[in-house]
C-alpha cells in the first residue's frame, strides 16, 4: 500500500485502520466486478481471479466492522456491504455496535437485536425486515433522507427505552437533561435512546418500523395548526422589478400528518403532542431561528423551565406520579388534537383582546 508513484509498504506493516480499508476495497471489487480467487500456480494478478458462476454462493461474516474506521470510511463500508447481496450469490452477516451500519431503507435488510434479559440470559428480539413491516415507497424515502442527515436514527435498535421526537429542539432539550442528570449521579435515563426524526412525516415512518419490534416506545411531536397562511405571487401586480404577493389561508399539510401518526398507534406506543409546537407549548414564545440554542439557554438559566421540561420527559416515559405539564397532550384520536388546538387559539385571542 502507498501513494501512486510513491513508496509502497506491505499490508502487514500497515495499521489496523489501513488494513480494514484494504478489506473494503477488495470487497467493493467483488461487488462491482463479480470476481473470486481460484486455485492456480501462476503469479500474475489476472490469473488469480475468475468470473463468479451463477451457482457460486458466498457468505461473508464480519464482527464489528466499524472498529478502527474513520466515519467517512464507515459510510463507504456500509454501502459496500449492502451492495454485495444485490447479487444472488452473496449473503452478508455482521455483528455491530454501530448504528451507522444499519440502513432501514434497503430492501434486503434484516436486523436482529441481541440482548440480556433480567436473568442475564442472552436472547434475540423479533426480526426486522422492511417487507414484513410493510414499508411503502414513501416510508423508505423518508427513512433514506433521514439516514442521510442523521445515521444515528438506528440507535433505536440497540436496546433500552426509545423516544422518537420530531425535531432538533426536543432532541437538544432532552439530551441536555439526560446529560445534566447523569452528571448529578442520577442514572434513570441511562438506557434512554432519543431518536430525532427531523419531521412529522418521518415520525410515522419510524413508528411503523418500531411497531414491527412489538416493544414499547414513546413519541413527542408538534400538533401544528389546522390552517396556515401562505402566499402566492401576483403576476399582474408584480411590475418594474417589484414582486407582489397575495396572502391566503390554506389547509396546513403538517396537520394532515397527525392522521398518519394516528394510523401507526399501537398498544405498545405512547404518543404525546406539544400543542402547536414545542416553543409555544412550554416557553410561551414563538422562535423563528436558532430554536435549539434558545431552548438550551432557557432551561440552563431558568430552574423552573428546567423542571418543566424534565417533568415533560418523565411524564412521557410514564414515571410514577408524574403528569404532563400544561401545553402537552397524550392523544389517541385526531379530534382530541383539534379541540386542544382550537381552545389554545381561543385563549390566545382572548389575551390579545384584553391587551
Amino acid at each position: 500500500m502507498g501513494a501512486v508513484g510513491g513508496e509502497k509498504f506491505p499490508l502487514n506493516k500497515q495499521g489496523s485502520g489501513s488494513r480494514r480499508t484494504a478489506l473494503w476495497t477488495i470487497l467493493k471489487l467483488l461487488a462491482d466486478k463479480g470476481i473470486k480467487a481460484k486455485n492456480t500456480t501462476s503469479k500474475s494478478a489476472k490469473s488469480q481471479h475468475e468470473k463468479l458462476g451463477n451457482n457460486t454462493s458466498h457468505v461473508l461474516l464480519l464482527d464489528e466492522p466499524e472498529v478502527s474506521l474513520h466515519p467517512t470510511a464507515i459510510d463507504s463500508a456500509r454501502d459496500v456491504l449492502y451492495s454485495l447481496p444485490e447479487s444472488d450469490n452473496w449473503q452478508v452477516m455482521i455483528a455491530t455496535h454501530s448504528p451507522n451500519f444499519i440502513d432501514l431503507s434497503k430492501d434486503h435488510t434484516t436486523v436482529i437485536r441481541v440482548e440480556k434479559n433480567e436473568h442475564r440470559n442472552i436472547k434475540t428480539t423479533t426480526l426486522y425486515r422492511p417487507e414484513d413491516a410493510n414499508l411503502d415507497d414513501d416510508d423508505k424515502e423518508n427513512l433514506k433522507l433521514t439516514n442521510l442527515f442523521d445515521s444515528h436514527i438506528s440507535q433505536a435498535f440497540f436496546g433500552g427505552r426509545v423516544l422518537v421526537v420530531e425535531g432538533d429542539t426536543e432532541y437538544s432539550a432532552f439530551g441536555y437533561i439526560k446529560g445534566k442528570e447523569t452528571s448529578n449521579d442520577n442514572f434513570e435515563y441511562h438506557d434512554l435512546n432519543i431518536v430525532r426524526a427531523r419531521g412529522k412525516v418521518t415520525v410515522a415512518s419510524m413508528m411503523k418500523v418500531l411497531n414491527h419490534f412489538k416493544g414499547q416506545y414513546f413519541v413527542l411531536h408538534d400538533t401544528d395548526t389546522q390552517k396556515c397562511m401562505s402566499k402566492r405571487r401576483n403576476k399582474e401586480k408584480s411590475k418594474d422589478g417589484c414582486i407582489a404577493y397575495d396572502v391566503f389561508e390554506m389547509n396546513n399539510p403538517a396537520w394532515t400528518n397527525n392522521g398518519k401518526i394516528q394510523a401507526q398507534m399501537q398498544p405498545e406506543s405512547k404518543v404525546v403532542a406539544s400543542i402547536v409546537n414545542f416553543e409555544e407549548a412550554y416557553f410561551s414564545e414563538t422562535v423563528a431561528n436558532d430554536k435549539p440554542e434558545n431552548c438550551i439557554n432557557n432551561i440552563k438559566t431558568d430552574p423552573d423551565m428546567y423542571s418543566k421540561i424534565k417533568q415533560l420527559l418523565d411524564a412521557i416515559l410514564e414515571k410514577d406520579g408524574v403528569k404532563l405539564p400544561s401545553g402537552a397532550i397524550a392523544w389517541a384520536d385526531i379530534n382530541e388534537l383539534d379541540v386542544a388546538v382550537t381552545n389554545y387559539k381561543k385563549s390566545v385571542e382572548h389575551i390579545h383582546t384584553e391587551d
